[in-house]
């Protein structure tokens, strides 16, 4: 009778140590999962800790440069470089004035912008616009502007991006909050 009761607590202890192992194993794996799915901003921390805006970057963040990120701590101002399509494209981003919650044409008139196109992004409503100098009234090429979630971005292109090129790059977007 000993014998049979030492053999059953043995089984037991045995199969609440294999118990717990996988249960150890399931909560290794959920977690993986958990830190793949929270992937982290590539905006440095040193940098990171600075801003008090969401930072916006490409969702590919292998096309960021990543010694271009540069914090103008005067201006409150993030700029860094992107690739996309043969193109070099800086990103300036800040903090977007007035409520950016909600944007619509109008919020963009009120910065004092004349789109020559809009384009619905899975971000919110994006920009496009011409700048011009100041002194001869050139222009100075083509700009992507996107306020969302509290940030201002201005997406500024080597060269033109055609009405496609610029939908596929905003939608590629994310922020970091």
């Amino acid at each position: 009778m000993t014998g049979w009761v030492i053999i059953c607590l043995v089984q037991a202890f045995l199969k609440r140590k294999i118990l717990a192992g996988v249960t150890a194993a399931i909560l290794l794996v959920a977690l993986g999962l958990a830190l793949l799915l929270l992937r982290h901003s590539p905006v440095p921390a040193s940098v990171r800790k600075q801003l008090n805006f969401a930072a916006v970057y490409p969702s590919n963040t292998s096309t960021i440069d990543q010694n271009s990120y540069d914090y103008n701590n005067s201006q409150k101002n993030l700029t860094f470089n992107v690739s996309y399509s043969g193109h070099t494209i800086l990103l300036s981003e800040q903090v977007a004035p007035g409520d950016s919650s909600n944007v619509t044409d109008v919020y963009y008139e009120g910065l004092g912008l004349r789109p020559i196109a809009q384009i619905q992004t899975h971000q919110g409503l994006a920009a496009i616009v011409n700048f011009y100098s100041n002194s001869d009234y050139a222009s100075s090429g083509q700009d992507a502007v996107l306020a969302t979630k509290g940030t201002l971005l201005i997406a500024r292109p080597d060269s033109n991006l055609s009405l496609e090129q610029w939908k596929a790059f905003l939608n590629g977007l994310k922020a970091s909050r």
